[in-house]
């Protein structure tokens, strides 16, 4: 009596595809059975955040509700009477003072931008000083304080002259800020040999602009 197991006959390609069908369709389930998973993970992390969310902002209006109630309303703190770096405050909380007076940021008047602009030609020795000890955050510091408003004082006492004398001083005025720009970039860069260049520009140019203003 043979017991040997049958053997299967047929094409041999459609054991193949048999066979590569049921592995698909292992992957397809247990993919299936992965996304399922994964989608349940992310209601319940979803849930949880928004229990989350919701406990956080209970407590927070709760603690903002007792907050309000136990705030005392009181007067203005008092002026901090003139000490170093507490002008500007003083100044903005002084309803008794001019308005053109409370605030530091203020249009200047042609005569007032002149007058500040003139002041400026006093800041050139600091700056060739920092310049040449190649102390650049310093450079820095001058070309945006004292010498950023520069630019702005002489556009506004330019734009009070005649219309014949406008072009010609713009044009000088544009030099001037290309100028700057340049030197302000050689600081950044520490070109100190840049920076001694346009910065004797800056010099000359500024100096003759505002002797024809």
């Amino acid at each position: 009596m043979n017991l040997a197991a049958p053997v299967e006959l047929g094409n041999p390609a459609q054991k193949a595809s048999r066979v590569f069908n049921n592995t698909v369709s292992f992957a397809r389930a247990e993919k299936a059975s992965l996304a399922v998973s994964a989608s349940a993970e992310e209601k319940q992390s979803r849930r949880s955040a928004l229990a989350l969310i919701a406990t956080t902002v209970a407590v927070s209006l709760s603690g903002n509700a007792q907050a309000i109630t136990g705030v005392k309303i009181e007067g203005p703190p008092p002026l901090a009477g003139g000490l170093p770096g507490t002008e500007n405050s003083d100044q903005a909380r002084d309803f008794e003072a001019p308005l053109n007076e409370r605030f530091f940021i203020q249009i200047k008047t042609p005569d007032e931008a002149l007058a500040r602009a003139k002041e400026v030609v006093g800041v050139f020795p600091e700056v060739e000083g920092y310049i040449s000890k190649k102390a650049w955050p310093y450079v820095r510091n001058e070309l945006r304080s004292e010498l950023g408003y520069l630019r702005y004082d002489l556009a506004t006492v330019i734009a009070s002259k005649a219309k014949a004398e406008k072009k010609a001083l713009n044009a000088e005025l544009k030099s001037v800020v290309e100028t700057l720009e340049s030197l302000d970039y050689a600081a950044r860069v520490k070109d100190q040999e840049a920076a001694k260049k346009f910065f004797a520009e800056t010099k000359s140019k500024v100096s003759a602009l505002l002797a024809k203003l």
